[in-house]
């Protein structure tokens, strides 16, 4: 049977017409001899009665093109005296040279070399699915771990918190309690200072008219008249009770100190508070609030007056009176070394909680990335095999023109001026959204990326194709090509396209056969 012209899709149906002498048109069901096949002359309105003649204008012609690519042209060209085929089988036998061997050698060299790298990326991919088990085992194992480590850490940055808000209080109360003393101090200090021209008289008869009302009361007097006796010998039983009182305020506050320092022997990373309002230290203050004798009160006045006199030992006579900086007595300077003391391990406790808390955000964001990774095996994004899981976090690269585009899966693309620049950096091109199989066919998809200049956001679609290897190619749209997209039609459909390059089909010698009305 002579075939010219026929596709080997349709051959079957023209046989058979042969064999039972009757042809029923394509499309309108017209039948006829199939002797009428190729005479031509058209019968059929869709030009099937005659595929290897130029008689209908609208049929095809099916060039066989053994050794090259198939190729269908329009009836119309058909021995037109143009070698529209590479086998010339359109045309008159003898009129054209066959040149499909020529022209077919840089396609079979492509398509020998797209079956060797389909093959070698289908038993990569073989390779890549128990990577991607040992991988995924791998990552319950860290979300495991990460669980653990993150309760530990949380519990561990709520004590450091803990630890920083106890110091501050401490902190706190005993600042108030300076402020408080030093208030005291300065008071008391300001309503004893000796007036301009009466210092001598006016501190004696205070002291004389305190010291008489101090006597058996229980809180504050007004001042008495002065007593008979005279003032420099009141002055002088004041100074000595004073100094025994000085004396008494003294050795407490020595053991204040001498507690404190034990204390901070005890612990030496939190000093123990607890129970403040027994501390020596406050004890004192509370005695110098409560009780109100003129003893207590010309302590007070004497330290102050003492504190407040200038490098060449002459008394200030700043009307205001002293500052709260000015101030000073033993148990003001214990309670400031205190403070000073707590300001250095408070300042300690915010570094170690600050600490404490960037480690607990840093392993959450991880345990969060664990979980997402394990979210995408259950919801299959890595494909039925999770071959895909070995890409993920990895990325690949390609230089177009002035930028660099990197495609990071599972993550985002960017896009970077130049050839180098680092990895993660540059325009974000878009966020990982999954897998497209939207035309022109399956891809990457990378959406919601930086705004354009005029409004929309960017985005990326990645054509992936079976590889060898990972690598980004950017023409118009990006391709990528990976072993994980290689599946047995990968290395078969270029596999039979070799073939019929390289075999023809099986009637292929039967087109430079004569011709005649009654054969195919």
């Amino acid at each position: 049977m002579h075939t010219r012209g026929i596709a080997p899709e349709v051959r079957s149906r023209y046989k058979s017409a042969i064999a039972e002498g009757t042809f029923t048109c394509f499309s309108s069901g017209h039948s006829f001899p199939s002797s009428r096949i190729n005479d031509d002359y058209c019968d059929c309105p869709d030009g099937s009665d005659e595929p290897g003649t130029s008689a209908c204008s609208n049929g095809s012609f099916y060039c066989r093109n053994r050794g090259f690519e198939p190729k269908v042209v329009s009836s119309p060209f058909v021995d037109d005296g143009v070698c529209d085929c590479c086998d010339g089988s359109d045309e008159a036998p003898g009129r054209c040279q066959d040149t499909c061997v020529a022209a077919g050698e840089q396609k079979r060299q492509e398509l020998t070399r797209q079956v060797a790298e389909a093959e070698a990326g289908l038993q990569k991919r073989q390779a890549y699915v128990q990577e991607a088990a040992q991988k995924i085992e791998a990552w319950r194992k860290e979300a495991a771990s990460l669980q653990a480590e993150v309760a530990t850490l949380d519990a561990e940055s709520n004590r450091a918190n803990e630890a920083r808000d106890r110091v501050q209080g401490k902190l706190s109360d005993i600042e108030k309690d300076v402020r408080e003393l030093e208030a005291s101090l300065v008071a008391s200090a300001a309503d004893g200072e000796p007036k301009e021209g009466a210092e001598s008289a006016g501190a004696g008869a205070e002291e004389a008219g305190a010291e008489g009302a101090g006597a058996g009361a229980e809180g504050p007097q007004p001042p008495a008249p002065a007593p008979a006796e005279p003032a420099d010998a009141v002055d002088e039983t004041a100074h000595e009770e004073d100094a025994e009182t000085v004396a008494a305020l003294e050795e407490d506050s020595a053991e204040a100190l001498d507690d404190y320092a034990a204390e901070s022997a005890e612990d030496e990373t939190e000093i123990d508070w607890h129970g403040r309002g027994t501390e020596p230290w406050q004890t004192l203050l509370r005695k110098g609030k409560e009780l109100e004798s003129r003893k207590v009160a010309s302590v007070l006045r004497a330290l102050a007056s003492g504190s407040a006199r200038t490098k060449k030992g002459g008394r200030s006579r700043a009307k205001s009176g002293p500052a709260a900086a000015e101030v000073s007595s033993p148990e003001l300077e214990h309670l400031r070394m205190a403070a000073a003391a707590l300001k250095e391990e408070a300042a300690d406790a915010q570094k170690a909680a600050g600490a404490a808390a960037s480690k607990l955000a840093e392993r959450r964001r991880a345990l969060g990335a664990a979980e997402a990774r394990l979210k995408r095996v259950e919801e299959g994004q890595y494909g039925p095999d999770a071959a895909w899981a070995v890409l993920d976090g990895r990325c690949v690269a390609a230089q177009a023109g002035k930028y660099t585009y990197e495609a990071c899966l599972y993550a985002n693309a960017w896009q970077r001026d130049g050839h180098g620049g680092t990895s993660g950096t540059g325009t974000m091109l878009g966020a990982w959204a999954g897998f497209s199989n939207e035309a022109p066919g399956p891809s990457l998809a990378f959406a919601d990326g930086a705004s354009c200049w005029n409004g929309p956001k960017r985005s990326l679609k990645a054509r992936y194709y079976c590889g060898a290897e990972e690598r980004l190619m950017c023409e118009y749209s990006a391709v990528f090509h990976t072993p994980a997209a290689c599946s047995e039609e990968s290395v078969a459909l270029p596999r039979e396209a070799l073939r019929r390059m390289t075999a023809g089909d099986d009637e292929g010698d039967e087109a430079k056969s004569p011709r005649a009305h009654d054969e195919l």
